[in-house]
């Protein structure tokens, strides 16, 4: 064979080969994923501030129609994929009466978003706010704060210890994490059934299972998944997803200690149909 040949099939074959490995690496874990920042036990470094980009509304689409609020945002159901909420029949009856009823005035306290009444929010509710989250990471744990309303913290460990006892429910849920590759994975238990998962109404009961998936896709984001899981309100898992985009503002260096008043709460004027010009101050609500 002569060298001009080998020469060749030399050339064709390294060409391959680095096809192949272009190949294998668009297919497998991406430059940017392989490069990101690492703490120091080699986890992706999340810590940071992040935001949403505005309110979750858990509305299908043909109920999102009908409701002025909430009509121009984006759905984040991705599973089941028309987008609805698979409320079982005495479940749906119930949405369906506060969804009637919730900007209908005077709103009965029952009909009246929890965090109108200063109420945490619960995952994935929290997540997904007007106001960025800080997220830290100690040794063996994950950090979450959150400005509002009550400057909320979560504390997640990924020492692969037990949950909580089942008699102690909790608003924000008892949350263990551990690390599947760039994932952060963050099983919650243990919630109460006194949040919605928006302003509208949709709820969920005591018997919520939330599964998050925190993936790292780049230096900036973080892609968010929830999977909720709830025997006694719907009848299948449901799946939401957005990002979440760092936020590099200079003057975002820490999350403001906040607090929350129902009688001063201006969201809490609207629902009950009083102007804010109409209330006395921070410590009453009604007329002047």
């Amino acid at each position: 064979m002569s060298s001009r040949i080998v020469r060749v099939i030399a050339s064709f074959t390294t060409g391959v080969a680095i096809a192949l490995m272009g190949s294998g690496h668009a297919r497998g874990q991406a430059p940017a994923a392989r490069s990101l920042p690492r703490t120091a036990d080699g986890h992706p470094d999340i810590q940071g501030f992040w935001w949403a980009d505005g309110i979750i509304s858990l509305l299908g689409p043909e109920t999102k129609k009908q409701d002025r609020f909430n009509s121009r945002r984006p759905g984040v159901i991705v599973d089941p994929p028309d987008g609805n909420l698979p409320y079982q029949p005495v479940a749906a009856e119930r949405f369906k009466g506060i969804f009637a009823r919730y900007d209908k005035f005077p709103v009965k306290p029952e009909d009246t978003d929890p965090l109108a009444r200063c109420a945490p929010m619960g995952v994935p509710r929290v997540n997904k706010w007007v106001t960025p989250f800080e997220i830290v990471q100690p040794a063996g744990y994950v950090v979450f704060l959150y400005e509002y309303p009550k400057s909320l913290h979560r504390i997640v460990p990924l020492d692969g210890r037990a949950h909580l006892g089942k008699n102690i429910p909790l608003w924000l849920g008892d949350s263990r994490g551990h690390w599947e590759g760039n994932t952060l994975v963050v099983d919650i238990t243990n919630t109460n059934a006194l949040t919605w998962f928006d302003q509208v109404g949709n709820f969920h009961s005591d018997a919520l299972h939330m599964v998050e998936r925190l993936t790292m896709v780049d230096v900036d984001t973080i892609q968010y998944r929830v999977t909720l899981t709830d025997p006694k309100v719907y009848t299948r898992p449901v799946t939401l997803e957005w990002p979440l985009k760092r936020q590099k503002d200079e003057d975002q260096e820490f999350i403001v200690e906040s607090e929350c008043n129902e009688a001063g709460n201006p969201g809490l004027y609207g629902i009950m149909g009083i102007p804010h010009s109409q209330s006395t101050g921070p410590g009453r609500v009604g007329p002047k």
